[in-house]
């Protein structure tokens, strides 16, 4: 149902976005068009102008050349003649005129798109404009004295004749002319100006339907776009309802989850259960700081912190049995708190807590009940142990063999098995019945015929059963046994029953067919080590590793990057890196030997110890080393079982320690306060004459005093028994209780682990590092400030012993014995051990012990 809402809401917005782009591009386009019709308006208006110009430029020319015809005849100036005749050479487009145009004005006609009719009433009127043209052409020769011959040239020459010009100037013929001249273009005008009218109002309604248009695509996209909006804030406001919703689930799964952690001991008490579960409920809630909790159990109430009681509330009764022993509560601030999901959260809680109550009342009662059981069970024991002491020989010995006991019945195929037996062939106990026909079935193909043959031979002619096969195991493998067997056997000599031993050879067999193969590894081994080969050349800052120096430690070469220190640097801890190889290169360079055992971080952050050495093999002629070779070899198992052999001399020198404290305790200190005793007594009966005798006296027992002081303190040093007693964190406290009076260095000590008790070897350990420590602090730190930190972290203890004293130079320190004595305690243990100083800067000493 959700997946068919999604896609709705999908499709929708699909629809939407679809039409919003097909809108925009309707948009564009109906703008397009708009523009294109309003450019057609505006050519026709452009067209409509230079036609009335291309009229107006005629009847203008020929109002000129009249005038300046008529002058010309007037006055006899030539400036006039000169005047016309530029008239109408810009008539003809010969010289431009002063609007910049260059055409004639019959070309202009060609290209100004007009109609057939409209050209031929504009060429009518130019055509009558020419032959005026010809009336003041012959006015302007007349003027002159030139008149036209019979082919009407103007070749004949006489007087001049003003009068006849003036008449050709003023006559009908001429005036007919003229008026014939207007009235085609009153008529061209009035043509275009019908043209351009119908055009406008042709393209003007086109431009209105298309802006109308446009308008209905924008109300139509913001209509959408509005809708898409409110989509979009309708669908952002269900997803943070959602999250708010899941939210409040994922509090009230924690609130469970927390719920449910805090009831799976069974050993919690109901009363520490119920405190905390109050605790928890508001935190399952949606709004935790106005949200409070009461549960009320029996005749005892408990509270979650902060608690106000309101008049909004949910409540679930507590039931047990059907009886109801208490109920939860859960007030709230604001009505609209209450749900029925933090109603089933109460009764979830609710019926875990009765679940719990029955559970921890049904373990009490079978506590009670194991107890007297206990009690039978330690008489059955008795009478069991002698039974158990004789199978664990006969066990012991078939162990010892790798071997178990089978027992068949022959008549009825029916056989026993020691356990051992289905251990060594893969199965569980009652997994399979074992038969002889399932023993036939796991026996290797072909070994069936032998063993037939051997078995049956057995069986019938009473020859010995002793017989190597190899079986299938429930996993496919194959395994060699040594089958044996001895019968009892009827009157006529047939086995009845046959009872032997069954036995893994594997290894054997395995380890005689490997020989040959060891053989040949040992000479791979000889020729191939499984050591990494580094290389240093004079002058040469870069050490040359092997491949194996690299995947030895889980890296690849191509880790090490450009920087070949800084890679080694990096996986080198800080307190190994002067014995490093990469930190020794120029000592190695010069002295042509090299010699270290150190830690290296792995890629897998695991640690291993590693031996690199090496000597010079080739030299310059001066006895330089020029060419240093060594190996790199994983020493980490070595290490361990080195770490091992120190653990033991350590726990064997805790224990002479403790031998010596409690021989110095139950001896020397029993003899010496016995004779002190006896100086009391003595003391409080002698009187002596002479004060030498007396002060003698007296400083013989002040010396036996102070003697039992010291040798009580000895014994506490050698083997303090607080750490035994008490354990690690008394015997901490007791220690700087001792040493806080006598010093100015002031001494905090923070731990978790309470009542917990690790093993007395690591517990002394650690003892002795924080006592070396403490010693160290006081006699150099000059620390105002120390501060030690035993913490155990799920499954790993930590030590820490931080100062703010003056500090040290590292390198001139990691060889002390105290420094070594700790590190050595701490590794014994196989914990990492660190320490960091720097002058000024205090020291802080880390030990981590994984306890796992």
């Amino acid at each position: 149902m959700i997946n068919l809402l999604k896609d709705s809401k999908k499709g929708t917005f699909m629809v939407l976005f679809t039409m919003s782009v097909v809108l925009i591009f309707g948009i564009l386009f109906t703008l397009m068009l708009l523009f294109e019709n309003q450019q057609i308006l505006f050519d026709s208006q452009v067209n409509r102008y230079n036609s009335y110009r291309l009229g107006d430029a005629l009847k203008q020319s020929d109002d000129l050349l009249t005038e300046y015809c008529k002058n010309y005849v007037v006055t006899q100036d030539s400036i006039w003649e000169e005047r016309y005749w530029e008239v109408v050479a810009m008539r003809e487009g010969n010289i431009p005129q002063g609007s910049g145009w260059t055409r004639s004005i019959l070309d202009s006609m060609y290209h100004m798109g007009f109609s057939e009719e409209e050209f031929s009433l504009l060429k009518e009127a130019l055509d009558n404009s020419n032959q005026l043209i010809e009336k003041e052409t012959m006015a302007f020769n007349a003027s002159k004295g030139i008149f036209q011959d019979s082919l009407n040239h103007y070749t004949v020459k006489g007087e001049a004749n003003t009068p006849l010009a003036l008449e050709i100037l003023h006559g009908k013929e001429y005036l007919l002319l003229k008026k014939e001249i207007a009235e085609p273009l009153i008529k061209f005008e009035s043509l275009i100006e019908t043209r351009t009218k119908s055009t406008v109002e042709k393209y003007r309604d086109k431009g209105e339907f298309l802006l109308l248009l446009t308008l209905l695509f924008i109300i139509v996209a913001i209509l959408i776009s509005f809708i898409t909006y409110s989509m979009i804030i309708k669908r952002l406001n269900q997803k943070e309802e959602l999250a708010n919703e899941l939210e409040a689930r994922s509090n009230e799964q924690a609130c469970l989850y927390r719920v449910s952690q805090l009831l799976e001991n069974t050993d919690k008490s109901i009363e520490h259960v119920l405190e905390s579960t109050v605790f928890i409920i508001p935190y399952g809630l949606k709004h935790a700081d106005d949200s409070f909790a009461r549960i009320t159990f029996k005749t005892n109430t408990y509270i979650s912190i902060n608690f106000k009681e309101t008049d909004i509330k949910q409540e679930v009764p507590i039931i047990i049995r059907g009886e109801v022993l208490g109920k939860i509560e859960v007030f709230y601030n604001d009505n609209n708190e209450i749900s029925n999901e933090v109603k089933h959260l109460i009764e979830t809680i609710a019926s875990l807590l009765s679940n719990f109550y029955e559970r921890n009342t049904y373990f009490k009662n079978l506590k009670e009940t194991n107890s007297s059981l206990q009690k039978e069970i330690q008489l059955k024991e008795a009478t069991a142990v002698e039974l158990r002491k004789s199978d664990e020989r006969f066990n012991l010995s078939t162990k010892a063999n790798n071997s178990g006991i089978w027992d068949l019945d022959v008549q009825s195929g029916v056989c026993y098995w020691s356990p051992i037996h289905y251990q060594v062939l893969g199965y569980d106990e009652g997994e399979i019945i074992p038969t002889i026909d399932f023993i036939r079935s796991i026996i290797h193909p072909e070994d069936q015929s032998s063993f037939d043959q051997h078995f049956n031979a057995h069986i019938h002619q009473g020859m010995p059963l002793d017989y190597e096969a190899r079986f299938n195991t429930k996993q496919k493998e194959i395994k060699w046994y040594h089958i044996t067997g001895a019968s009892s056997r009827n009157e006529i000599g047939v086995s009845t029953r046959i009872v032997g031993t069954f036995t893994d050879i594997t290894g054997k067999k395995e380890a005689a067919t490997a020989l040959l193969e060891k053989e040949q590894q040992l000479q791979y081994a000889l020729d191939v080590s499984n050591e990494g080969i580094w290389e240093i050349f004079k002058g040469v800052d870069k050490i040359l590793f092997s491949e194996r120096c690299y995947s030895m430690l889980g890296f690849d070469h191509n880790d090490e990057g450009e920087n070949q220190n800084q890679f080694w640097q990096t996986i080198i801890p800080l307190e190994e890196q002067s014995k490093a190889l990469i930190s020794q290169k120029k000592e190695i360079q010069e002295e042509g030997i090299h010699d270290s055992i150190y830690r290296v971080r792995t890629k897998d952050d695991d640690y291993k110890w590693i031996h690199t050495k090496g000597k010079a093999v080739e030299f310059d002629a001066d006895q330089t080393p020029i060419r240093i070779v060594g190996t790199m070899s994983d020493i980490t198992e070595r290490m361990k079982q080195e770490e091992k052999i120190v653990n033991a001399v350590l726990e064997t020198e805790d224990k002479e320690r403790s031998r010596i404290a409690r021989e110095i305790h139950d001896g020397l200190q029993q003899t010496m306060t016995t004779s002190l005793m006896s100086f009391e007594k003595l003391r409080s009966s002698l009187s002596f004459q002479n004060e030498t005798e007396n002060e003698r006296f007296q400083l013989g027992y002040k010396y036996l005093k102070n003697a039992i002081e010291e040798s009580r303190t000895l014994a506490y040093n050698l083997m303090p028994k607080v750490v035994d007693e008490n354990g690690i964190v008394e015997a901490i406290n007791a220690l700087l209780t001792a040493i806080q009076p006598s010093t100015k260095t002031a001494f905090i000590f923070d731990q978790n682990l309470n009542e917990i008790r690790l093993k007395l070897s690591i517990e002394m350990t650690l003892y002795r590092i924080t006592q070396e420590a403490i010693n160290n602090v006081i006699k150099y730190a000059d620390a105002e400030k120390c501060t030690i930190q035993l913490l155990k972290h799920s499954d790993v203890l930590l030590l820490t012993i931080d100062d703010n004293g003056v500090g040290f130079e590292r390198v001139a320190t990691h060889k002390t014995f105290g420094i070594n004595s700790m590190r050595t305690r701490a590794e014994s243990l196989g914990a990492y051990f660190e320490i960091n100083s720097q002058k000024g800067r205090g020291t802080q000493i880390l030990v981590e012990l994984p306890l796992k």
